[in-house]
């Protein structure tokens, strides 16, 4: 599974709505604070001046995703890879400086603690937003729930190794092959590309025929769907 702020720049690149609004942040920093508190035991005076630290870090975040889901709008189909770039540096630097002021209120114990809280929650924030996407796709597609909920692991599955085909192939950001080669080798890197994409999409249909929650219209829908993300990141590579 890939680190939540590198699938997050991706899943904004590609005009999903992640931000949280404003009027999440409060909700979002009240189930922080409590999940640090009993993990990390902090006394009343360490919980009440980790409090403003972590609403700043929280309305950053929300700043940065705000600002790259409303760039990737409409006249925008996806945000080009220099500004995922900096929408991943945006965020690995706010993460940073989270635990650069944390650094002054906890105990070394409790920062090594902090540390492992904050790597879970990534883990448990990707595949939630995997798992925003699927239901998207399914909405999308017309589904009801039940159906929803059938497709759902089958495209996580499918997203998830988009993605991991995307790094091989030097596509996401901190995966950059060396641009000398890149370009020289353009014409072979696209074919590959799309070998692996073709292959990970008919896997995809398979395990979605098997399913019966698609009829044959919504598959064609599908297929047309992955269609125009292909043609986009083909547009990447030109």
């Amino acid at each position: 599974m890939k680190p939540l702020v590198l699938l997050t720049a991706v899943l904004v690149a590609t005009a999903f709505p992640v931000a949280a609004s404003s009027a999440q942040v409060p909700a979002e920093l009240e189930e922080r604070l409590a999940e640090v508190r009993e993990r990390l035991a902090l006394t009343d005076e360490q919980a009440e001046a980790a409090r403003p630290i972590f609403e700043a870090h929280l309305e950053a975040q929300r700043q940065v995703l705000e600002g790259a889901s409303a760039n990737s709008g409409e006249g925008a189909s996806r945000l080009d890879r220099e500004a995922v770039a900096r929408i991943r540096e945006q965020l690995e630097r706010n993460s940073a400086l989270l635990q650069e002021k944390l650094g002054a209120v906890l105990t070394p114990e409790q920062l090594a603690e902090l540390r492992k809280i904050e790597a879970e929650r990534k883990e448990r924030g990707a595949e939630q937003l995997l798992a925003f996407r699927a239901r998207s796709t399914g909405e999308q597609l017309g589904l009801d729930e039940a159906g929803i909920e059938r497709i759902t692991p089958i495209l996580v599955d499918y997203y998830e190794e988009q993605l991991a085909i995307l790094e091989r192939h030097g596509m996401l950001p901190g995966s950059e092959q060396g641009g000398r080669r890149r370009r020289r080798g353009r014409l072979r890197q696209l074919r590959a590309l799309r070998s692996d994409i073709d292959q990970n999409t008919e896997r995809v249909l398979q395990r979605l025929r098997g399913s019966g929650a698609l009829t044959d219209a919504q598959l064609d829908a599908f297929k047309k769907l992955q269609e125009e993300q292909r043609e986009q990141v083909r547009e990447r590579l030109r």
